[in-house]
């Protein structure tokens, strides 16, 4: 009767009535119960995060990164460090028009001095970095 009501065959209801007969299973279980520390079947679940040394690894990177970025930044004069900051290196980036305004230009301008930096940093790090063209997505 439920196979009918599902519109499914009735080998299809047994098989799930096993699944649900059966116990739960703890993912902390280990795999053995040998006395001796042993797999765990957790240890077997896939995950989509990054293991630990691609973590390490990506922070490293990250914190050279900046440190070139920091050094790159600080040979730029006061107003393309304002773009830097407030733009390229900014979570939230402020406006072309409202930079524009502040510095007393238009905010074509603005990206036009936002492009060139982008530029010169690209190429600072080229010449800076070990491998930068394996993490420049500018690079296909």
């Amino acid at each position: 009767m439920i196979a009918e009501r599902l519109d499914v065959g009735e080998d299809d209801v047994r098989e799930m009535e096993g699944r649900l007969a059966r116990s739960d299973l703890s993912l902390d279980a280990p795999l053995h119960d040998d006395g001796e520390r042993s797999a765990s079947y957790g240890d077997f679940v896939a995950t989509k995060l990054p293991g630990a040394d691609v973590q390490v690894a990506d922070e490293d990177l990250r914190r050279v990164f900046l440190e070139h970025v920091k050094g790159f930044t600080e040979g730029l004069g006061p107003r393309e460090q304002r773009i830097m900051r407030e733009r390229v290196l900014a979570e939230e980036p402020c406006t072309l028009q409202v930079l524009g305004n502040e510095m007393g230009v238009t905010r074509e301008r603005v990206r036009q001095l936002e492009k060139q930096l982008v530029g010169s940093l690209r190429d600072y790090l080229r010449e800076n970095v070990v491998d930068f063209e394996y993490y420049d997505p500018a690079e296909g």
